[in-house]
């Protein structure tokens, strides 16, 4: 009877350990770069669905872009108003290649925006070259900086 006990209560043990460590990866951070990847395309669908606030969510309160012409206050201004302005704006992003540094980032990647009114973007649509720096504010990512360049 005491041996069955204990075998019972070595079953019971082993998986107590089992789903504690299954539940210790399955809580677990994601990766940096799957993290911030999954940010990016989180302001992707916020810029298509007109949520300046969700394309902020991803922006820290100190961001800087384009060498300092442009901080976080001033890109929620711009896309408040093109968000206004325009009712159909369209993002697609390229490949984004991230090259992580302990609690800070890199991401470069080819961004398409498409305005189909044509009054901000005459052409219709624009390529720009981005490339910006993230760290890790608690357990998200967030974009400090950014420059992007036409394409």
């Amino acid at each position: 009877m005491q041996r069955r006990f204990r075998r019972q209560l070595g079953y019971t043990m082993g998986f107590v350990l089992f789903i504690g460590g299954a539940l210790a990866v399955g809580c677990s951070r994601p990766p940096a770069d799957e993290a911030i990847r999954a940010t990016i395309e989180a302001m992707r669908a916020a810029a298509e669905s007109r949520s300046a606030a969700g394309v902020l969510d991803g922006i820290a309160n100190d961001f800087i872009g384009n060498d300092g012409t442009v901080d976080r206050a001033g890109l929620a201004r711009l896309l408040k108003l093109e968000f206004l302005r325009n009712q159909a704006v369209g993002v697609s992003l390229g490949a984004i290649d991230i090259d992580v540094q302990d609690d800070r980032a890199t991401a470069t990647f080819d961004m398409t925006v498409s305005d189909a009114t044509r009054r901000w973007l005459p052409s219709g649509r624009e390529t720009y070259s981005v490339t910006s720096g993230w760290r890790r504010d608690g357990s998200r990512w967030v974009c400090y900086n950014a420059r992007w360049t036409g394409a």
